[in-house]
C-alpha cells in the first residue's frame, strides 16, 4: 500500500501498532482520497483519544478531539472532527456548527471499523461581519460536548432558526440557484446494507443539518459523506446504513426517506 510506504518514517508518539492498525481498520479508498498529512493528523488525535479515554470518567469518554486549521481560502477554516462513532453523530456534528454560526461548505465522513469515526468540515461565518472565531469555536464544542452527552440543547429553538434564517434567504436571493428544484436519488447497495442518497439543490442556511436531521429520524445513520457547495449549488452523497445492523434495508424504507427529503428541501428552498 502507498500510504504505508509513505509513512514507515516515525512519527513522534504514534507507535507501529497504532500505524499497522489504522492501515487495517480503514478501506483502501481512505488512503486514495486523503494527503498524507490528513493522515497523519488523523493518526496523531485518534491516538490522543484513545489516551483520554484511558484517563477520563465515563462522561470525559465522550469528548471529541477537535483540530482546526486554516484554509487557503480567507475566512474558511478546516475542522477535524475524531470520536466515537454512534446513533446521529453526523446530525450532532452538522447542528453544532450550525448553531456556532458556521456555515458548510465541505464535508468528508467515515469511521474506523472499530467504531472511531473522522469527519472532516470545511466552514466559513454564516455572517463575518459579526463573527468571533475564538467564540464561534468554543460555541462549537461547547454544543457538541452536551448533543454527544445526550444533554438538552435547545434543538426545537434550533430548528426554528433555521427555518427564519432560510425564509429570510428565500425573499433577498432571487438568482437561479435560488430557483433550482431539488433533485434526489435514494438506492441500496448490492448487500442491502447499506444505501447511498445524492442531492443536488440550491444551498440554504442549514441544509446538511436538516439532511442529517431526516436521515437520522427514519432510523439510519450516516456512514460516510462527501459534501460539496459551488455557486450557490450544493451536491451532497451521504452513505447510510440502519441502526439496526441485523436488518436489511427495504425498497418502501428507502422511498420513504427518499419523500422525506425532498419534502424537507421543498420546504426550505422553494
Amino acid at each position: 500500500m502507498i500510504a504505508d510506504h509513505s509513512l514507515e518514517k516515525a512519527i513522534p508518539g504514534i507507535s507501529d501498532c497504532e500505524k499497522e492498525a489504522h492501515f487495517n481498520l480503514l478501506p483502501d479508498s481512505y488512503f486514495a482520497e486523503n494527503a498524507i498529512g490528513d493522515i497523519v493528523l488523523h493518526l496523531q488525535m485518534v491516538h490522543d483519544l484513545l489516551n483520554r479515554i484511558s484517563d477520563a470518567d465515563s462522561v470525559g469518554t465522550l469528548v471529541p478531539i477537535v483540530n482546526w486549521q486554516p484554509d487557503m481560502e480567507p475566512t474558511y477554516s478546516i475542522a477535524t472532527i475524531v470520536t466515537w462513532d454512534r446513533a446521529g453523530l453526523f446530525h450532532k456534528l452538522a447542528a453544532s456548527f450550525f448553531y456556532a454560526g458556521y456555515s458548510i461548505k465541505s464535508a468528508r465522513a467515515i469511521s474506523r471499523e472499530d467504531n472511531i469515526a473522522m469527519d472532516t468540515f470545511l466552514v466559513h461565518p454564516r455572517d463575518p461581519a459579526s463573527f468571533s472565531e475564538r467564540y464561534a469555536r468554543q460555541m462549537f464544542e461547547e454544543c457538541l460536548n452536551k448533543k454527544l452527552a445526550c444533554i438538552d440543547f435547545g434543538e426545537s429553538k434550533l430548528d426554528e432558526l433555521i427555518e427564519t434564517l432560510a425564509a429570510g434567504d428565500r425573499d433577498t436571493d432571487s438568482s437561479d440557484a435560488k430557483r433550482l428544484s431539488p433533485k434526489i436519488d435514494v438506492y441500496a447497495e448490492i448487500s442491502k446494507r447499506k444505501a447511498i442518497v445524492e442531492t443536488r439543490s440550491s444551498d440554504t442556511p442549514g441544509l446538511l443539518y436538516r439532511l442529517a436531521q431526516v436521515v437520522h429520524s427514519h432510523g439510519f445513520d450516516i456512514t460516510a459523506a462527501h459534501i460539496h457547495t459551488e455557486r450557490g449549488i450544493a451536491f451532497d452523497e451521504l452513505y447510510i446504513k440502519s441502526r439496526d445492523p441485523k436488518k436489511r434495508i427495504e425498497p418502501e424504507q428507502l422511498t420513504k426517506l427518499k419523500c422525506s427529503l425532498l419534502a424537507t428541501l421543498k420546504r426550505l428552498i422553494l
